[in-house]
């Protein structure tokens, strides 16, 4: 029942204007040609698929292979949704930048999927088996997401970067996700399903721009391949910048710690010109070139060093003074300087090797203690844990001011 729907002037498919509400494009080649093996490309650079000015709960793809359509080699987006009013719109199941085997490169010529001008309340992907998109190989980012009224939008269960068996590098060319200046996006998630992979892409896997706040991510493998441990990489992990604050990535729930790996860039980069708030809990963070979580994006940022104003307040990392292991328990005791009669949440991690530097990355998490601090800003602290099996391991800690603000890890002990 496929349609090939290619080489048109413009639009391959634009559901337009407010009545139309309902509709579903499944099972189509649209940019490709009939063998969904190459480009036939709109010369006039339109999009695959355009669901715009008021068009609303229409569904692109599906969970069935057969509802999958190949969005790709188009002279602009793959998806583009738009406009105040374009709501609750579903994209699922589709291959986005790939040929129809979802293993060879036929990007589109600028983002995989734009969302953008207000357009709320929009899914990307799902958490059931089919209904994860593959967004690869595209001559921007994976998944562009901007302006202050482009509000709800929730990506996932989506392979970014990575061919559809989430095994092999195919990134976009730039950003795996970039979000510009919008609130509250969702990137994955704490149940099973929810999580994305997000690898491959050079600049960075995931980019908060231009005072993004309020950005949920938790549950992804960014930089990996499916199974979490082997290498694809990203530039940075996940890039912070342009005055973004507030935003949330891993946390305590079960399930909400990211593993964000090998990154020929820093893990997280919490930079020189992001705000504050920007709490990274109890994620795996290893094998980074750069820092784990590196505060002004300069490297290691030591207590009291630059002050506290600037990403995250430079918050201290606590210090770690001694390990000790006997009857299967390990004692971790230290002290966290930082702001007197607080109350910070410092989580410990191990690893069994760190960074250059000295000062750690957090390949396991251990788990949390809360302490407070005196009338001098001081506070000591003892963490007891089981014992892990496999010998000596390096142990590291980040410290979480009740605002969010999150520190580099500290020095590894």
């Amino acid at each position: 029942d496929r349609d090939v729907v290619s080489a048109n002037t413009f639009i391959e498919v634009y559901l337009l204007g407010a009545g139309a509400t309902g509709n579903t494009v499944e099972g189509d080649f649209v940019g490709t040609n009939a063998a969904g093996a190459a480009s036939l490309s709109n010369p006039g650079g339109g999009d695959g698929v355009d669901v715009d000015f008021g068009a609303s709960a229409n569904t692109i793809g599906g969970t069935s292979a057969g509802a999958r359509n190949v969005l790709s080699g188009n002279g602009a987006s793959g998806v583009r949704i738009a406009e105040a009013g374009t709501n609750n719109n579903v994209v699922q199941g589709n291959y986005i930048g790939t040929d129809v085997t979802g293993t060879n490169r036929l990007g589109n010529a600028f983002h995989g999927v734009l969302i953008q001008r207000g357009a709320s309340g929009n899914l990307i992907g799902g958490p059931a088996a089919g209904m994860g998109n593959v967004i690869s190989a595209n001559g921007q980012a994976g998944v562009s997401i901007a302006g202050t009224a482009t509000t709800g939008v929730v990506l996932l269960g989506n392979r970014i970067g990575t061919d559809e068996t989430g095994t092999a590098a195919l990134g976009n060319a730039s950003f795996g996700v970039i979000v510009n200046a919008t609130p509250g996006v969702t990137i994955g998630g704490t149940a099973q399903g929810d999580g994305n992979i997000i690898s491959a892409n050079p600049t960075a896997g995931i980019g908060l721009y231009a005072d993004t706040t309020g950005a949920l991510i938790e549950g992804n493998l960014i930089g990996t391949d499916v199974t979490g441990v082997n290498p694809l990489g990203n530039g940075n992990g996940i890039q912070i910048d342009g005055g973004s604050a507030n935003n949330t990535i891993g946390g305590t729930a079960a399930g909400a710690g990211n593993t964000i790996a090998f990154s020929t860039g820093i893990g997280v980069d919490v930079d020189a010109t992001a705000g504050t708030g920007n709490a990274i809990r109890l994620n795996a963070i290893f094998s980074n070139t750069g820092l784990g979580i590196d505060l002004g994006g300069n490297g290691v940022t030591l207590n009291d060093s630059a002050g506290h104003t600037g990403p995250n307040d430079y918050e201290n990392f606590p210090v770690i003074t001694a390990v000790n292991s006997a009857g299967g328990v390990t004692t971790v005791t230290g002290s966290l300087s930082s702001t007197a009669d607080t109350t910070f949440a410092v989580d410990f991690y191990t690893l069994s090797s760190i960074n250059a530097s000295g000062y750690g990355e957090g390949r396991y998490v251990l788990g949390s203690t809360f302490v407070m601090t005196d009338v001098t800003g001081n506070a000591d602290f003892v963490f007891e844990f089981p014992t892990p099996a496999g010998g000596a391991r390096f142990v590291t800690g980040t410290a979480t001011d009740p605002g969010g603000n999150t520190s580099e890890f500290s020095q590894a002990f």
